[in-house]
């Protein structure tokens, strides 16, 4: 589900409002972009440290029957393979112990009574009926700890014996395991102490058991600096129990002093790659401590993917989506989009740095040279290095042969190639098209978006808006994307976007989209190409309809009118598309004429009535050329952001949210309108009709005095009541000195407008 967010919301229409609402906004993964994935990679150990935006990957890795643990194949193992993994995990963790019998259907089970392993089912036993004093499980002791800690001392004695009496090592160390957990619940330090030294002499092993010994050994030291070295060395050796880790680390003591507690290089490294997986701002120092102390480290090549998961958010999730990076100590607010981008290039330099690092380390002497590789390749891109990144992607002599790492490889390939196009001439590479088909096929639209946003900052905004065609946002599957125009365009509900239909309309220019459109309708394509283009062929209305509003941006009605016309006229709604009339009144008030309805009224209608109405008028000595003038003047008018006809220039309209629009001298301005009204006024002899002209030449000005007043105080959110009043007055100031008497009238009654229309001859 999308999270709820509070935000401010300005809601202007005609008088400035300050309000409140919740919705939906996008952070966090929202908009954290990022296609070097941990899932393409094995180092699932780290799963729960992955960097996201909400610190810490978190799962529920006791109970989830399809994660494989260290426990399981431990039993694994133990049945020599021939139990079904998920049939030892039902048996462990779901099965009560009054199911634990010969008749029982679970095959684990069957397998210990089978092979009359009574000690491993007597074990199991032994383990379950612990459970009712788990301080996780209902409590059957009514809170009584006294009771409690004697049943678990008698159930610690108990094990002891049976220790005693079996020759199984792997039981041994469970039953140890056992008794370690229940001294934990007791909190006997002392004890869980001297009982580890006893241990240690007893098992040198490092496998799943030993690791979670060590576990509440650690839990059992006083000593914090010391505790933080022993929870490096829990961390090191185990996997199941990494994320409890968290909880005993205390990051603020410095690494220094507990570095005095290592025993050899190894166990450094260990304690550098703990203190690494609290950072979320840049550690390089600390990878290089890693890899100079123990170069095949488990943790270094996760530490380094970390890291540039960490440069993707720093520089692409800004590049590509104009939002600051997710998650960063140094956040910092008001900030534009040549701030953002700015910022970008310093963390481009901070990439640099990592790739040297990378560069100066002997791929050879790593535990997965491939990855390293891979990982240099994608810094070179990161650091814009698109020729150096081929030849290393080239310099792989491996045949890959899992699929992830294939696609990987693949789609960094892609990115490099497109990026390493000359602006103007970039286009779809054909050497990529099977990855893009495959990827979006895996419903992998952040790669698609990032190529597609590649494309646009080359100038090829053509094949990105087919690229972003092909993504299917769904919020419930995690795959939707959001990002705010590159150029600062905010013409729907809101400042950001989701879909073809805002990115098309916020960055395709008028040419673009006529290029978009001639694309769809060749006949000649290749296979690629016409997938490329089904999404957007199959809808001809929105194209259309976009295509119209452009060319109506641009004030080109002829061609505007072409386009309006292709649309179907159920397209917009089941209603009727306009609920006034744009030519005979005014939104709100001001009605003309009272005849002149709307039901039947289409863009097409529209757009050819201004056309003939315009092309009337150029006769100088038509009778009615100042009433005709006056209507195209109420259509232009309509046709802004105030007026009732606005859907011909947009295709949302909110409050006071659109930005940066080629039409905004008109949309926010009325300047076609006023020009309108002034030639309405020039050609007219009526007194009457020439104080509704000025009347309407003074509400334009009005408005445009309106938009910078709210410009000015844009970050705030708020106009003061007095200083609108203000604007207006100035606007209608000359039409209230000039006619005194038609101010108050039309001030005071509505319905006095249409009297002076008809004055006109």
């Amino acid at each position: 589900m999308k999270r709820l967010v509070v935000f401010i919301l300005l809601l202007v229409i005609s008088n400035p409002l300050k309000g409140f609402a919740c919705y939906f906004y996008p952070y966090g993964e929202d908009i954290r972009f990022s296609i070097f994935s941990p899932d393409n990679f094995k180092y699932d150990g780290f799963r729960t440290y992955n960097y996201t935006a909400t610190y810490f990957y978190e799962e529920n890795y006791t109970t989830n029957l399809d994660r494989v643990t260290e426990n399981d194949l431990l039993w694994f193992d133990y049945c020599h393979k021939s139990i079904p993994i998920k049939e030892i995990k039902k048996a462990i963790f779901e099965i009560d112990i009054t199911e634990v019998s010969a008749n029982s259907k679970n095959r684990f089970i069957q397998y210990l009574f089978k092979q009359k392993d009574f000690q491993t089912i007597n074990y199991l036993l032994f383990a379950k009926d612990l459970e009712k004093i788990n301080p996780d499980s209902d409590d059957l002791w009514e809170n009584n700890n006294e009771l409690q800690n004697k049943f678990r001392n008698k159930k610690i004695d108990e094990a002891f014996k049976r220790i005693g009496l079996i020759n199984n090592s792997t039981l041994k160390k469970r039953y140890y395991y056992q008794i370690f957990k229940l001294l934990s619940y007791m909190d006997e330090q002392d004890r869980t102490i001297a009982l580890f030294e006893k241990y240690s002499k007893l098992y040198k092993t490092t496998d799943f058991l030993d690791n979670w010994v060590l576990f509440y050994r650690m839990n059992a030291e006083n000593d914090n600096v010391k505790m933080n070295y022993l929870a490096a060395q829990v961390f090191a050796r185990g996997t199941d129990n990494k994320f409890d880790i968290k909880w005993y680390f205390n990051k603020n003591i410095p690494i220094d002093k507990v570095v005095k507690f290592a025993k050899n290089n190894q166990e450094k490294a260990n304690i550098y790659v703990l203190y690494s997986f609290r950072k979320i701002d840049q550690n390089l120092d600390n990878l290089k401590k890693i890899q100079q102390f123990d170069t095949k480290n488990p943790g270094l090549c996760f530490l380094l993917l970390r890291e540039i998961n960490k440069i993707e958010d720093w520089v692409l999730t800004p590049t590509y989506t104009m939002y600051l990076p997710t998650l960063r100590e140094d956040y910092w607010e008001n900030s534009n989009e040549k701030r953002i981008l700015s910022r970008v290039e310093v963390d481009r330099k901070y990439a640099a740095k990592v790739l040297q690092f990378v560069n100066s380390v002997d791929l050879n002497s790593v535990s997965d040279k491939d990855f390293w590789l891979l990982s240099k390749a994608y810094l070179e891109f990161l650091t814009k290095d698109y020729a150096t990144a081929f030849k290393t992607l080239n310099s792989f002599h491996t045949k890959f042969k899992d699929e992830k790492i294939i696609r990987q490889y693949n789609m960094i390939k892609a990115l490099i190639l497109t990026a390493n196009q000359d602006k103007k001439t970039a286009k779809i590479l054909t050497s990529i098209e099977n990855t893009i088909r495959i990827e979006c096929k895996n419903k992998n639209y952040s790669f698609l978006f990032g190529l597609a946003k590649e494309l646009e900052i080359l100038e090829d905004k053509v094949d990105a808006a087919f690229l972003i065609s092909k993504i299917k946002n769904n919020e419930y599957e995690n795959s939707s994307i959001y990002w705010k125009s590159r150029s600062g365009k905010v013409t729907l509900y809101d400042d950001f976007y989701d879909d073809w239909y805002g990115y098309i309309d916020a960055e395709l220019s008028t040419s673009d989209m006529q290029t978009l459109i001639n694309t769809i309708n060749l006949k000649a394509l290749s296979e690629f190409e016409k997938w490329k283009i089904n999404d957007l062929k199959a809808q001809p209305n929105k194209i259309n309809d976009l295509m119209g509003i452009k060319y109506m941006k641009d004030d080109n009605l002829k061609l505007a009118y072409h386009y309006f016309a292709k649309v179907e006229k159920n397209h917009y709604t089941n209603a009727s598309l306009f609920n006034e009339n744009p030519f005979y009144k005014i939104k709100g008030y001001m009605n003309f004429d009272k005849s002149k309805g709307f039901d039947n009224l289409t863009k097409s209608k529209v757009v050819f009535n201004l056309m003939h109405l315009i092309k009337k008028v150029e006769n100088k000595t038509y009778k009615e050329r100042n009433k005709d003038l006056f209507l195209i003047a109420n259509c232009y008018y309509n046709m802004t952001y105030y007026g009732n006809s606005w859907m011909m220039k947009r295709i949302s309209r909110t409050a006071n949210r659109d930005s940066n629009c080629d039409d905004d001298l008109d949309y926010y301005r009325c300047h076609k309108a006023k020009e309108y009204y002034i030639k309405a006024l020039e050609s007219s002899k009526s007194k009457k009709f020439n104080a509704l002209c000025t009347y309407m030449i003074s509400k334009c000005d009005a408005r445009e005095k309106e938009f910078f007043l709210f410009k000015k105080y844009e970050k705030y959110y708020y106009v003061a009541d007095e200083e609108l009043s203000k604007v207006n007055d100035d606007a209608f100031s000359n039409f209230k000195n000039k006619y005194p008497d038609e101010y108050y009238e039309m001030m005071s009654n509505c319905e006095i407008f249409s009297v002076y229309f008809n004055s006109s001859r």
